[in-house]
């Protein structure tokens, strides 16, 4: 199932087979996805879907832990979707694919332990972008926690302030400034920034009430 217009990973398709590296050269690499899962702190057992998965990167980390739990990558982008794919093929691991945006996730309600959501939330039309958080709310089971990760304006650093505001011209980040707001507009309870990353990205966490 496919969803509204995005913008790939990268920007361009093209590039998409590039991204990986890119994060890693600019330091979006293990130690910040061992992060992210931390925060998630998933069980056992869980269902959990990471929504704009990308090219599975934190899946792939997710997967390899010593967790057992039943994953779920949904993107809108199929290029991405099959890089994602072959990768966890390679190393053995099951994960179900779903091509959707994240304002349709092709899910009942209360499919969900968890969600995450990775530098995605900027890549949403911003006219989607609310609607996305409320299908993530829809499809979690009640007291289901949902992670949500991206950059973030208020950085206690100068050089990490500029950093923004100089992505801010090439990256449409003007929600980015309120998605505590927006999480809690979306109708999740508990929400709070529970840590950071390089001062410039944000681990959002809220809870679907029971």
């Amino acid at each position: 199932m496919g969803g509204s217009s995005h913008i790939p990973p990268a920007h361009f398709s093209s590039l998409t087979p590039l991204y990986d590296l890119f994060c890693a050269l600019i330091g979006l690499g293990k130690p910040f996805r061992r992060e992210i899962l931390r925060h998630l702190a998933a069980e056992p057992d869980e269902r959990v879907i990471d929504a704009g998965c990308g090219t599975g990167e934190l899946l792939r980390l997710l997967e390899s832990s010593s967790v057992s739990i039943k994953a779920v990558g949904a993107d809108p982008d199929g290029k991405a979707l099959a890089l994602a794919r072959r990768k966890l093929e390679s190393v053995g691991r099951d994960v179900e694919w779903v091509q959707a945006s994240m304002s349709r996730l092709p899910f009942p309600e209360a499919s969900f332990d968890a969600a995450v959501s990775t530098l995605a939330f900027h890549h949403i039309p911003a006219e989607d972008r609310l609607a996305s958080l409320r299908e993530v709310l829809r499809v979690l089971k009640p007291g289901g926690r949902f992670v949500l990760c991206d950059l973030v304006p208020d950085a206690p650093s100068a050089a990490a302030r500029l950093a923004f505001r100089l992505l801010s011209l090439l990256e449409p980040l003007q929600d980015n400034a309120r998605l505590a707001g927006m999480l809690a507009e979306a109708g999740f309870s508990e929400v709070s920034l529970i840590g950071r990353y390089r001062g410039i990205i944000g681990y959002f966490q809220g809870r679907k009430r029971n």
